[in-house]
């Protein structure tokens, strides 16, 4: 029998149904060879674009939708849905989402490879990092396919959701469909490609390289993490591709054009708010991997989602109450330490704080000085490796080679150490950055009225929140007593509302009933 060819991908260079089928044969010889007729891979090919559900989970889906909605009316769902109305493509987001977006909206990552339930349909969460350095939900979709149409349904959907509000900054697995689109609908937001990604597919496209030179990859890994220039990069890349004879090697080629989009050395002007491009997205491993297994069905993640996204808002409101009511422990006389214990959450200032501790192993040299510019060369003594940092006065600015403010949003060792000594012992507030502080979202802790606050989830949180105020303020006998009293009478009077309002929807339902009749 003829042997079956993969026709999956063929949409993704956006060639017609038919131009494929042609394109197709004549690549293998004739349309005998092909093992399907034209109707056939018409029909292949229509499929591919489309979801594949079981009976009764559309009917989940719509059923999670309406719950969401009811939860909440901010909640956001789309569907794709082809000429014949299949559905091929499900976007939707909750309201924390949307306004989480509104905060920490600077750096989204995408991840397509995490394949989930049992019609391993791709499922694409857009991640961000609040102000406690934790993943955060800002979307999510089940994808037929990973075309350049797709994604662009996808993308322009969420910019949607989101208000219009673009990133600044992209990070996605290196994927030319999803390269295609960002282009198209953000093409002023920086792409990158995730490095864990790229590194993954080193055994098997280059795996002769690898087996043969056991050196290799330290080498790599050189060239792209301590280079510290543009022009000591292309020097050191250049030098490996010549040792290990890859000139040629259509692969290696294809990452040199595209450094822009992967290597370190070009990214450390753009904020990633601390997202790593070195490892799988941390959010999809810890959001989802420890509910949802291959053999998952549509209507079981549906469900698990929901279970994972209380678990989510958990660790945020814990997050939330340990950043306003506890101190974290200080490890050093350092003032840098001392005045961001006070601003930012515990989350980022135990990142900033290993740069703190950083210092007490640098040495610092001033290189030269000009009308505006000091210029400092400090060694990391462990490391011996210098890096170069200026301080423009006038400006009260600073700048490190290694660029950990542009990338992280905090200041590195080598900064706070020209800092310290230059007499500065406060951090300008230019090199504070909102979204790592604990009061970020304050406005949306405290008066907050009831057309603002929509969400039941919402509404805990906040009066959370203010029961923890109420219980620190009424230390005293007499202080208790007022609080005591305030509360009973609190639950009284919400206790009468409700029994109002549930008389008022009983009637309300009675009407309805009988005018149907």
């Amino acid at each position: 029998s003829a042997k079956r060819y993969d026709i999956s991908t063929v949409d993704d260079v956006g060639v017609k149904a038919i131009r494929s089928y042609v394109a197709v044969a004549k690549q293998h010889g004739g349309y005998e060879n092909i093992g399907c007729l034209e109707k056939d891979f018409r029909n292949q090919l229509d499929k591919e674009c489309r979801l594949a559900l079981e009976s009764g989970d559309a009917n989940a889906m719509l059923e999670f939708f309406v719950h969401m909605q009811e939860e909440n009316p901010n909640f956001f769902y789309a569907l794709d849905l082809d000429e014949e109305h299949h559905l091929k493509n499900i976007f939707w987001v909750d309201a924390k989402g949307r306004e989480d977006y509104r905060e920490f909206g600077d750096v989204v990552s995408l991840d397509t490879t995490y394949i989930t339930n049992k019609y391993k349909m791709p499922f694409t969460p857009f991640i961000g990092v609040n102000n406690h350095h934790q993943a955060t939900l800002l979307g999510c979709a089940l994808l037929a396919n990973e075309s350049t149409s797709t994604f662009t349904w996808l993308m322009k959907t969420w910019v949607r959701a989101m208000g219009g509000k673009l990133p600044s900054a992209i990070i996605t697995d290196q994927n030319k469909a999803m390269k295609a689109a960002i282009k198209l609908v953000f093409p002023n937001s920086r792409h990158h490609y995730c490095l864990w990604h790229i590194l993954r597919k080193f055994p098997e496209k280059l795996g002769y390289v690898l087996r043969k030179n056991e050196d290799f990859m330290g080498i790599f890994k050189k060239c792209i993490h301590k280079s510290w220039t543009k022009d000591q990069f292309e020097e050191r890349w250049q030098a490996m591709v010549e040792k290990f004879d890859l000139i040629e090697d259509e692969w290696i080629q294809s990452l040199y054009e595209d450094r822009e989009h992967w290597v370190p050395t070009y990214m450390k002007d753009t904020f990633f708010a601390g997202m790593s491009t070195t490892q799988r997205s941390e959010s999809i491993n810890s959001f989802l991997d420890k509910y949802v297994c291959r053999k998952t069905t549509l209507k079981e993640f549906l469900e698990k989602y929901e279970v994972a996204l209380q678990d989510r808002q958990e660790a945020e409101n814990l997050a939330d109450f340990t950043a306003w009511h506890k101190t974290p422990a200080l490890r050093t006389p350092s003032p840098f330490e001392k005045q961001m214990s006070m601003v930012y959450t515990h989350g980022v200032f135990k990142k900033f704080q290993i740069e703190v501790l950083g210092i007490f192993g640098c040495h610092l040299v001033k290189e030269k000085e000009d009308e505006k510019i000091l210029t400092f060369k400090v060694l990391e003594i462990e490391k011996n490796e210098g890096f170069i940092v200026e301080w423009d006065a006038s400006m009260e600015e600073i700048s490190c080679i290694c660029r950990s403010f542009e990338y992280n949003g905090f200041l590195c060792r080598h900064s706070l150490s020209t800092l310290h000594f230059l007499g500065l012992f406060n951090i300008p507030s230019r090199y504070i950055v909102k979204s790592w502080t604990k009061d970020v979202r304050t406005k949306y802790k405290k008066g907050s009225t009831c057309e603002e606050v929509q969400s039941k989830k919402q509404r805990r949180d906040i009066l959370f929140q203010r029961a923890i105020e109420l219980i620190e303020g009424s230390m005293s006998h007499e202080s208790y007593n007022i609080a005591h009293q305030a509360l009973g009478d609190a639950l009284k009077h919400c206790s009468s509302v409700n029994h109002s309002l549930k008389l008022s929807d009983e009637a309300a339902f009675g009407a309805n009933e009988y005018h149907d009749l």
